[in-house]
């Protein structure tokens, strides 16, 4: 009987941790509030998009690993998933128009 529950922890933790190989993590700040969506993980090639608010009285700058992504539309960030974690920070800054 333990061998069998033995096995079956051990498979089930297989299982679990096969789902995570491939992927590499998409880090940010849960908590910054001009991020509106952002995957957590993604597969290296795939195309992620992080969209943010919209800002008519600042500027706002989104970065990849510190290097600035251009928006594809309003508010629409878009990067091809590198073989590596990578992080996301978005910066907004008054322009002087409010």
């Amino acid at each position: 009987m333990k061998f069998l529950l033995k096995g079956t922890i051990i498979l089930l933790a297989a299982i679990t941790l096969s789902s995570c190989f491939g992927y590499y993590k998409i880090n940010y700040d849960k908590d910054d509030r001009d991020i509106v969506s952002c995957p957590t993980r993604a597969k290296p090639g795939q195309l992620v998009t992080v969209e943010t608010v919209s800002v008519t009285d600042a500027d706002l700058y989104c970065y990849l690993d510190g290097v600035e992504l251009k928006p594809t539309s309003e508010g629409i960030y878009q990067f091809t998933m590198p073989e590596k974690d990578v992080e996301i920070k978005v910066v907004v800054i008054s322009n002087g128009l409010a």
